[in-house]
């Protein structure tokens, strides 16, 4: 049976090993290194989960965790939630599981009173886009980014006005 929820503080070393796994996997599809990630505390992974700031979401395959996904209070315009740390085991692709994730995010973010909704992904990331359309946002634009991965790429920026 497949479930989501809202990780806990008890979850911090699944959600570590998933997100070390996905930067591994994924390298060019995320802001942050997995060198970084891997050199991160014990303390930032706790910190991650135990900030009203921000959610993070677990997929889970009965009690194995297969994906994790984000929802972050704008760091520049606090009455915007932003989207981010979204992957998928490769096994659960194709399903159709990230409408779970839109809606859990949407439904925190609109339950936290934000005005509007942001996210990005690299250009090259059609699953991404497919996704966010299919979800209601609209692209806004986009600028030039050098990914972790060493390649540059444009970062397409999308919005959901909430209000």
């Amino acid at each position: 049976m497949i479930t989501v929820r809202q990780l806990e503080l008890d979850d911090w070393r699944a959600f570590r090993d998933i997100r070390l796994q996905a930067l591994s996997e994924s390298p060019g599809n995320f802001f942050r290194a997995l060198a970084d990630e891997k050199a991160a505390s014990d303390n930032r992974w706790i910190d991650l989960l135990s900030s009203d700031r921000q959610a993070l979401f677990g997929l889970f395959e009965d009690d194995r965790l297969i994906g994790i996904t984000g929802v972050f209070t704008s760091q520049n315009d606090p009455t915007s939630a932003e989207f981010g740390m979204t992957w998928l085991d490769p096994a659960w692709r194709g399903r159709g599981l990230s409408a779970i994730y839109y809606r859990e995010r949407i439904t925190w973010a609109r339950s936290r009173g934000f005005a509007r909704i942001k996210v990005s992904h690299r250009r090259s990331n059609e699953t991404s886009r497919h996704a966010m359309l299919a979800a209601g946002f609209r692209e806004i634009g986009a600028e030039p980014h050098l990914w972790p991965d060493g390649q540059e790429d444009d970062d397409v920026h999308y919005e959901m006005v909430l209000t």
